[in-house]
């Protein structure tokens, strides 16, 4: 069949025709959206994270009575826990936060310097609440001042702070730190960046 009687054929039923234009039309729109969130999924997945993904694993703990959600019974259960851990052949470092990084959403809140509120302050920041060995776990680098020792949280009246060296350019336009006052405690350490939760779509 000629392209001239196909087309005259076309132009004859011109309902038919609009209809066929408008499926082709959609189809071409679902291929590029879906080429569009392939790339974009590529791109989110070979982006770099800061972490050993390849070493690194999470397990997750729910205590299974009231008692053991509470300190100091959740303390002991945790330690009893990481020791556990470190006795498996393989595990060169362990240790519990309340949450674990690259998921979407979690604990996070506004970071800003005490006493300078209205001129920068950092909405959505990821905190976490770790144990001794966070940095190691997370092959972390120490880049100013040094990692606090391990207080329990129903002891700590100043919570030790350790901010990433982004966070600090942030915040104070500098990484040496070291005993300034955020709204949540007093930096501690100044650590690498790493990639900690999405809030929304795409915050980091």
């Amino acid at each position: 069949m000629s392209i001239y009687l196909i087309l005259k054929t076309l132009l004859r039923r011109k309902i038919v025709t609009a209809l066929l234009l408008l499926q082709l039309a959609l189809t071409l729109a679902l291929l590029l959206n879906s080429l569009q969130l392939a790339s974009q999924t590529r791109a989110q997945l070979l982006a770099p994270t800061g972490l050993d993904l390849v070493n690194t694993i999470t397990v997750q703990i729910k205590p299974t009575t009231k008692q053991l959600r509470q300190y100091p019974a959740l303390g002991d259960l945790l330690q009893r826990q990481l020791e556990a851990l470190r006795q498996v052949a393989g595990v060169e470092a362990a240790a519990y936060a309340n949450q674990p990084p690259l998921r979407q959403g979690g604990n996070q809140g506004n970071i800003y310097k005490v006493g300078a509120e209205a001129q920068i302050n950092i909405p959505n920041v990821p905190s976490y609440y770790v144990s001794a060995d966070f940095m190691q776990v997370l092959g972390l680098t120490l880049k100013a001042g040094r990692w606090p020792a391990y207080q329990p949280p129903e002891q700590a009246d100043d919570y030790p702070l350790v901010i990433t060296e982004s966070l600090a350019l942030k915040v104070f336009g500098d990484i040496n730190v070291i005993g300034q006052q955020l709204n949540h405690g007093t930096v501690h350490a100044v650590v690498s960046d790493f990639y900690g939760h999405r809030m929304g779509s795409n915050e980091m």
